[in-house]
């Protein structure tokens, strides 16, 4: 009897452990038959393991804005470079230059054409007062200047010269017209020099006069036309012409025998 209820206490000690044990197959198998058991685990096993997912992706990711390498640096310094290069003052200042090295390239230099290229230098110093080229051009203009005036001051010597010496259009290389004339080129604003053309016609004048007072009419109309020619509106020629007109409707005869009395 005390060996029989010995195994009866221990069937029911080995039943009671299956019973009471989670791990155990009937417990296990009595667990998946219910559905309501895992539900709770299973959202807070997904909660936890997207917020992990979460929380790595966002520590391993970089700005995207932020330049770590010397390679995107230099690119970045590069389209610094072009966006400089491309900036509406650098290709208004290439105008300018260009325009007054044109101009500075004319073999024919005057004072109005160096005035322009000043003020195409000038304009590229208002947009970069340290341009070493609109610099250099400028005290370049001031050397030209000073040459070219030289060369008028020249001119008009020469040109007083040649007045008193009667070489008024002639000869065409060393006469008075060609010196003012060039003086005039250089400058066109230069007062002397636009008083050329009316001292040329006045000393034809004077030849005109010479030549009615000795009776030589073809000379004195032939003077007539040379400074009539250099200036048309000279009130001493225009007024000779009428005196020399008198000369050529006159008869040959009369004109002779007045000759012979002032002779």
């Amino acid at each position: 009897t005390k060996k029989f209820s010995k195994v009866i206490s221990s069937k029911e000690k080995n039943n009671n452990y299956s019973v009471n044990n989670p791990l155990s197959i009937k417990n296990f198998v009595e667990s998946v038959n219910s559905p309501h058991k895992w539900l709770w685990p299973g959202i807070i096993l997904t909660g936890v393991l997207s917020f992990s997912f979460y929380y790595f992706t966002s520590q391993n990711k970089q700005p995207p804005i932020q330049r770590i390498s010397s390679f995107d640096s230099a690119l970045e310094k590069d389209a610094n470079i072009n966006s400089d290069a491309a900036s509406p003052n650098d290709e208004n200042i290439q105008i300018f230059l260009i325009q007054a090295e044109t101009i500075l390239d004319d073999p024919y230099l005057s004072i109005p054409k160096l005035k322009q290229a000043y003020d195409a230098f000038n304009r590229v110093l208002v947009l970069d007062s340290d341009n070493t080229n609109a610099l250099q051009g400028i005290n370049h203009i001031a050397a030209l200047f000073t040459k070219i005036q030289d060369e008028i001051d020249f001119n008009l010597s020469e040109a007083e010269k040649a007045l008193h010496t009667f070489r008024l259009t002639t000869p065409e290389k060393d006469s008075a017209l060609l010196f003012f004339q060039e003086a005039l080129r250089l400058n066109p604003n230069n007062p002397k020099a636009q008083q050329g053309k009316i001292k040329i016609a006045n000393a034809y004048a004077d030849l005109v006069e010479i030549n009615l007072n000795a009776f030589e009419y073809n000379k004195a109309k032939a003077n007539l036309n040379k400074g009539l020619a250099v200036h048309p509106t000279s009130t001493r020629l225009l007024v000779l012409k009428k005196k020399t007109n008198v000369f050529k409707d006159a008869p040959k005869g009369f004109i002779g025998k007045l000759k012979s009395i002032f002779d």
